[in-house]
């Protein structure tokens, strides 16, 4: 298990100093002499693509090609919001960009900055050195994340160092789990950046921690990675860009640091337009194609960007060198920087947000991390436009139990597309008056008509209880939305029932606690039947409810004992059954049977029974 180092509530997005370090850092502009490139082998991912995986993208590679908002979907009054929001709420902020269909629609500067300021995009950088990772593997340079540091830098490694540093590989460095001693922005960062040499002070600092253990952000192995591209690609870390990723993009690195030895800084000081930071986006959201070629395989993107460490920080979970979060129901991938430097890619609405800060705040407040997240969740995701929403073909199911049979008083789900921007959820404490919303997130549903209630709205599913008192038969679905509605037919019964489960070790439990014969354990069920009195309809809960018939409950298929059978919450039942005697240890299938239909046997309780006392 993977534990989380973190000791700010801030997100953490890169080494805070400000480089004034003129003898340590020696900084490179663009245009000043570069040690030369040694002759580069063509990589196999360069070459150039079929016309099947072209992509219809007006590529910017000598400038963007700019669209109205509303031409690519969006509207281009909420994004005058967001730059107004920005004017007058947001003293740091410099730059936003929103990209859509690979065009540039919006484009705003501000408190003095301009679209030829290159900025310091800090840690956004890390998620350069990823997909720089990702070509030296397409290109043979390394041979897998699985690769040991210490075949980079066997000179660092002494005789009688803590074994556990041979274990460290790439994706420990990839994923912030290597285990060195580091406090982000601490004393040992600066320890570490004060010194001539920064590889050695990082692999010879202790391991605190087992390597792939524990997630502690720590920019200093970003910078061992740049010392590995330098080793294995024969040219510095800046030219290895530059001629891979760089120039195929036409993007231009106004400004890289260097540490004492000359290697560039791998994780931060690297200065770039907002512009081209759209570039680097549009690659990701193209995966890894521009043009006619193949910069980074779109294998190693997705790699990247998937969800691999767990951490605290608001910033999101991590990948190699990407962050990724749930922004609204859409699964989004964040390049971030300190400041509050930032790049979001959601690839489900093919749209890019870069935004640019100041980034010499040594002590910036917490609203500067903020300012993006609200720009893009209250201003720019609401201002794309949806199409007709879609349920999937057999996209319907009653829940819990995913049967094609939806139960009255239960709560169902459609699966499908374009029902919402936004993920809007109901419960109990946001109804209005006692009385169910009607509608959440612009959405309504309806059975034949007749109204039900939606208690999750997002852009691929939506869940809905059905009213209590609607007769078993055929119904018409309608999901109702803004911009149109869909239908499917569908049939609700009397009587579906189904068991409540969480996911465990490959089975689906009805209860999380091991149980032993003859104990009373809590089951959650729905499907069961009407209820006595009746339960309200559009109401929420106002006294307990009992089932007029009560249901049988079957452990490995002997009676369970039911002590009580209630209401627990709107559209779920409480089930309390004793548990027979003589079921064995282990997993035992548990099923429910309500007006003669038997759930199916996908439940489980784990029985533990006593062990027997040997009778002398």
């Amino acid at each position: 298990m993977i534990r989380t180092i973190l000791r700010s509530k801030r997100p953490l997005t890169t080494v805070a100093f400000v480089i004034t370090l003129a003898g340590l850092v020696r900084l490179q502009m663009a245009g000043a002499a570069r040690q030369p490139a040694r002759a580069q082998p063509q990589s196999a991912v360069s070459a150039p693509l079929s016309a099947a995986n072209t992509v219809d993208t007006p590529w910017p590679t000598t400038g963007w090609v700019c669209s109205s908002p509303e031409q690519e979907g969006m509207d281009s009054a909420r994004l005058e919001q967001a730059s107004e929001y920005i004017d007058h709420s947001c003293p740091t902020r410099f730059s936003l960009l929103v990209v859509r269909n690979g065009r540039l629609v919006f484009e705003r500067y501000y408190h003095g900055s301009y679209s030829s300021q290159a900025n310091n995009i800090k840690s956004m950088s890390k998620s350069i050195l990823s997909v720089l990772t990702g070509i030296a593997l397409d290109e043979g340079l390394l041979t897998g994340v699985d690769q040991k540091l210490d075949e980079f830098f066997p000179e660092y490694f002494r005789p009688g160092d803590d074994p556990r540093k041979h274990d460290v590989t790439l994706e420990h460095l990839l994923t912030m789990t290597a285990g060195f001693e580091w406090v982000e922005n601490g004393a040992i960062c600066f320890q570490c950046f004060s010194s001539p040499d920064w590889h050695r002070f990082t692999i010879e600092s202790q391991l605190t921690s087992n390597p792939g253990e524990v997630f502690n952000y720590n920019t200093a192995l970003t910078h061992l990675l740049s010392g590995i591209l330098t080793r294995v690609s024969g040219t510095t870390t800046r030219d290895f860009a530059t001629s891979r990723l760089f120039d195929p993009l036409g993007m231009t690195c106004v400004a890289w640091s260097r540490d004492p030895r000359g290697y560039y800084f791998g994780g931060s000081e690297v200065w770039f337009t907002p512009r081209d930071l759209a570039k680097f986006g549009l690659l990701f959201l193209r995966e890894g194609r521009w043009e006619d070629r193949q910069v980074v395989s779109g294998q190693w993107l997705d790699k990247a960007s998937r969800l691999r460490v767990r951490t605290t920080s608001d910033t999101g979970n991590y990948g190699y060198w990407f962050w990724t979060k749930n922004l609204r129901g859409y699964p989004t991938t964040l390049c971030a920087g300190y400041g509050g430097q930032y790049i979001f890619l959601i690839p489900d609405l093919d749209l890019a947000m870069v935004t640019t800060a100041r980034s010499d705040y040594a002590n910036a407040p917490y609203a500067t991390y903020a300012d993006p997240y609200n720009i893009l969740t209250t201003y720019i995701l609401p201002a794309v436009k949806l199409g007709l929403p879609e349920i999937n073909p057999g996209g319907v199911a009653h829940l819990p139990d995913h049967g094609t049979c939806l139960a009255r008083g239960a709560f169902a789900s459609v699966s499908g597309h374009e029902f919402s921007l936004v993920e809007t959820t109901w419960d109990d404490a946001i109804a209005v008056d006692g009385g169910l919303p009607e509608g959440i997130g612009g959405v309504r549903v309806f059975l034949n008509g007749r109204r039900a209630y939606p208690s999750l709205v997002k852009n691929d599913g939506i869940q809905f209880l059905v009213p209590p008192d609607v007769p078993a038969g055929q119904y018409t679905l309608e999901i109702r939305t803004p911009q149109g509605s869909a239908y499917q037919e569908v049939e609700v019964a009397e009587y579906a029932p189904a068991l409540y489960t969480s996911r465990r070790a490959g089975r689906s439990w009805a209860n999380l606690r091991s149980v032993r014969p003859g104990a009373v354990v809590d089951l959650r069920a729905s499907g069961l039947g009407p209820s006595v009195p009746p339960a309200p309809v559009g109401a929420v809960l106002d006294q307990p409810r009992q089932l007029a018939e009560t249901p049988e409950v079957l452990v490995e298929g002997r009676p369970a004992q039911v002590v009580s059978a209630e209401l627990a919450s709107t559209g779920i039942w409480r089930l309390s059954i004793r548990v027979p005697d003589e079921i064995p240890s282990g997993p035992a299938v548990v099923q429910v049977r309500a007006g003669g239909v038997l759930s199916q046997a996908e439940a489980f309780l784990e029985i533990k029974t006593r062990p027997r006392v040997r009778q002398r």
